[in-house]
């Protein structure tokens, strides 16, 4: 009879361990996807050339809880799970030589900086963005004049990454969007850089 009682107790305080240490697992899963969504860092120094802001659309926390995609502008940077992107200068060129947009047209050349400031290989490559002036969709442009690096390759842990991207667009376009589709990043959330004039 001792016997059986003490086998009762002992599988009994196994059921209580077992509730406890269920329960605290799920609230740590909890705390660490809460910490996975993509955040705005805070830059302390202004971008290179800063476009005035006459837009509502902040990125805010609220639009962070919802549906909305996150809106980065130059000088701000998007960071999740150790990697952070920056749209560190937004530039207008009329080209020189043969490498001149078509009548009517600008280059708009958008340079950003990647850290990986993780513990895996980071790659991007050019199929992870979608680029939007006023709305239609951009291809990116070949764009010679300044020495700047693609926005492909494989960033190791503790490493950065410049490129740029560079569009021919009109001269009079009023809003330039790139929504990066970092899917392994950036899961369903979406990532948006925008310059506007």
């Amino acid at each position: 009879m001792k016997k059986k009682k003490w086998i009762i107790i002992v599988v009994a305080v196994i059921i209580v361990f077992g509730i406890i240490g269920a329960s605290g697992s799920n609230d740590e899963k909890d705390s660490k996807q809460a910490d996975n969504s993509v955040t705005k860092v805070e830059n302390t120094t202004p971008p290179a050339t800063a476009a005035p802001d006459t837009s509502s659309e902040d990125s805010t926390d609220s639009e962070a809880e919802s549906d909305a995609p996150l809106i980065f502008k130059e000088g701000e940077t998007a960071s999740k799970n150790g990697i952070e992107i920056t749209m560190t200068k937004v530039t207008e060129s009329k080209g020189k030589g043969y490498n001149k947009p078509a009548k009517g047209k600008i280059f708009v050349i958008c340079n950003f900086l990647v850290e990986n400031k993780s513990d895996d290989d980071f790659t991007m490559s050019m199929l992870d963005y979608n680029a939007y002036a006023d709305g239609y969709s951009l291809s990116e442009t070949y764009y010679s004049e300044d020495d700047f690096g693609s926005m492909s390759g494989t960033i190791a842990p503790g490493k950065k990454m410049k490129g740029a991207l560079a569009f021919e667009v009109k001269k009079n376009y009023k809003k330039l969007e790139l929504d990066f589709a970092l899917g392994d990043l950036f899961g369903d959330e979406k990532v948006k850089f925008v310059n506007k004039k």
